[in-house]
């Protein structure tokens, strides 16, 4: 019906151990139609839920694990950002701080 957790897990490369997800290729993101808005350090696990998506017919009640895990990256990445421009913020706000 969708994709399996174990190919998801695969895909992101975490077959044996805990490596780090493996980015998908241009090429790959190019053939998987991903958006180039989208192509971001999510997208590893966009690819897989646009799949699951096309497969299921866009149904809300099908492909949850692949949306929560891809919406729960794109959380992880906007907490890094945020957390990122208020360290540039304090430092352009010390003295001697920013350009």
């Amino acid at each position: 019906v969708g994709v399996t957790q174990n190919q998801i897990k695969k895909f992101q490369g975490m077959g044996s151990g805990h490596e780090a997800p493996r980015k998908p290729t241009h090429e790959e993101m190019a053939k998987a139609e991903v958006p180039l808005g989208y192509r971001d350090a999510c997208a590893y696990l966009l690819i897989p839920l646009m799949k699951c998506r096309d497969e299921t017919f866009f149904m809300p009640w099908k492909c949850t694990h692949e949306r929560h895990a891809y919406e729960k990256c794109q959380y992880i990445e906007w907490k890094k950002r945020s957390k990122d421009e208020k360290v540039a913020a304090a430092a352009k706000l010390e003295p001697g701080g920013g350009l």
